[in-house]
């Protein structure tokens, strides 16, 4: 589960309790805020930094669950 310490859509004591509801999920916190610096309309190519962060650990995550099995 990867959140944004700036989120203000969801509480970041909320997406806590779910990682702790779930003993298998990963928790990782990034100093973003809910879409992870992403703007819509999107008017170029270029990702903010906290998205590709959180594409890189999707990206190792399913390297080492689900790509290996």
């Amino acid at each position: 589960m990867i959140h944004g310490t700036l989120d203000s859509v969801v509480r970041i004591e909320d997406a806590r309790n779910l990682a702790i509801w779930q003993p298998k999920a990963k928790w990782i916190e990034l100093p973003s805020d809910h879409v992870f610096g992403r703007k819509h309309p999107r008017l170029d190519s270029h990702l903010p930094r906290s998205t590709e962060e959180a594409i890189q650990h999707c990206i190792y995550f399913l390297r080492g669950h689900v790509i290996s099995e």
